[in-house]
């Protein structure tokens, strides 16, 4: 007799051979209830696998950890900046505001990550010229643009449900385009496969903590560098960028290995 199971997601049967199961709490899932591809899904399903299958919350429980660090980390870093940086206004403003984060905040900081996370960020992708086209002709030249570019032969099932320019209008300078997709996985795929090119690069829609953060560390990044620091690189993770040893090469980065 066929072995079935439930989908945590849409509660309907899901067959043994076409199921995927959460490694940390063991949910069954159908493939597209997770938001997985084919691909994805027939390495799952492998024998000699070595990452591991988190599902939504699962990964909203570790998100949430992140986070918390996160906020300790800068908090940490900060202080330890502002003893020796009294002078730096543009710290002591950020710790503040660190220091007076609640757990409200750090859930809205939560619920804010995941409503970003099937978004992209587009810069410096050419903008129409206002004075020969009509704002809805604008908006049809950014949807077209956006979809020839980011349409990759890598990434499959592609839809674009809205896009629109973000911030002022900069004299010679393209606004950056936000691009809601359909499904976080899709932003994730585009944003690893697509090439910069022209200029034109895709990033992770950040929030403004994150920005803050990462504001923070290239700016530390670049003192460093000024008191002659030379061993040192930006690495980025997860759209953040992390200052790193030249000297030790391997980064570990959020991907889970089965040893």
């Amino acid at each position: 007799m066929p072995d079935f199971s439930q989908c945590e997601v849409c509660h309907n049967g899901v067959k043994e051979d076409e199921r995927v199961c959460c490694d940390l709490c063991n949910a069954h899932f159908h493939g597209t209830c997770a938001d997985l591809s084919r691909q994805e899904v027939a390495y799952l399903r492998g024998v000699n696998r070595r990452l591991q299958f988190f599902c939504r919350n699962c990964n909203l429980l570790d998100t949430l950890k992140m986070l918390q660090n996160d906020v300790k980390e800068l908090k940490e870093k900060l202080s330890e900046r502002d003893k020796k940086q009294q002078g730096e206004t543009s710290y002591l403003g950020v710790i503040n505001e660190s220091q007076t984060i609640s757990d409200n905040q750090l859930f809205d900081e939560l619920e804010e990550r995941q409503r970003r996370g099937c978004n992209v960020i587009i810069n410096n992708l050419p903008e129409p010229d206002e004075s020969t086209v009509t704002a809805n002709d604008k908006q049809t030249y950014d949807l077209n643009s956006v979809t020839k570019l980011i349409s990759l032969p890598a990434v499959e099932n592609i839809e674009i449900i809205n896009c629109f320019r973000i911030g002022k209008t900069v004299t010679n300078k393209p606004r950056p385009i936000r691009v809601i997709l359909s499904s976080a996985m899709t932003a994730k795929n585009v944003i690893v496969k697509y090439k910069a090119q022209n200029g034109i690069y895709v990033n992770r829609d950040l929030t403004k903590m994150q920005q803050n953060r990462a504001y923070t560390i290239r700016k530390q990044f670049k003192r460093r560098l000024s008191v002659g620091d030379k061993d040192i690189k930006l690495k980025y993770m997860n759209g953040i960028p992390q200052i790193v040893s030249t000297k030790n090469q391997w980064i570990s980065n959020r991907l889970i290995f089965l040893m």
